[in-house]
């Protein structure tokens, strides 16, 4: 499974000079954590996110510490996106491993990254763009992986199971390149968690 597969796009991204108040107004009516950064070419320059919203845009109040100078100086608010936003961003390509998307949500805390072809911003990958395709319908799944099957065999080569994101193969091909061969084009399918291939005799299985 690739991240265009699975990622959202066309993607909603902010503009460097785009008003702080009125970024923050669009992210939460649209529900997004976080949107891209481009510039005039579509290329990624930032990141925003909620947390850096959060950061700049929460001040303190007097009355948490009576030593506080409620008079202090303080930094002007930001008023431009290029003035909050994160500039050293991960991103993934559109052709990458969506298991790869997934380990750098879960290990840099992100909800959602951006995807990129070439320079220019094509998408965004999130948690729950990954989550639906792992939790697709087996008979979602089913009829995906006889669709790339037929790619190169003919429809009746291979019986198809598919329980739980567990995709079950059984065909006329004995050669272990022709179990491999469809075991990687399965696993190519959102949704399926592993591919076991059996051999025509019911007592051999390769699992995959």
């Amino acid at each position: 499974m690739l991240v265009r597969e699975v990622m959202s796009s066309p993607p909603f991204v902010l503009a460097p000079d785009d008003e702080v108040r009125w970024a923050a107004e669009v992210l939460l009516g649209r529900h997004l954590s976080a949107a891209p950064v481009v510039d005039e070419e579509g290329r990624l320059v930032g990141v925003l996110s909620d947390a850096d919203l959060l950061r700049h845009r929460v001040g303190p109040d007097p009355r948490s510490s009576l030593r506080r100078d409620p008079l202090a100086d303080e930094e002007p608010p930001a008023r431009t996106v290029a003035d909050l936003m994160t500039t050293e961003v991960v991103a993934v390509r559109a052709g990458s491993d969506a298991a790869r998307a997934a380990e750098l949500l879960v290990d840099l805390g992100h909800r959602t990254l951006p995807v990129l072809s070439g320079s220019r911003v094509v998408g965004v990958v999130g948690r729950r763009d990954l989550l639906l395709a792992a939790t697709r319908p087996d008979d979602d799944v089913e009829r995906d992986v006889r669709t790339v099957l037929a790619d190169y065999w003919a429809p009746a080569s291979w019986a198809v199971e598919v329980v739980d994101g567990v995709v079950r193969l059984r065909g006329r091909e004995r050669t272990e390149a022709s179990h491999r061969l469809a075991a990687a084009l399965a696993r190519t399918v959102p949704g399926v968690l592993r591919v076991v291939v059996d051999d025509p005799a019911p007592q051999d299985a390769v699992v995959r």
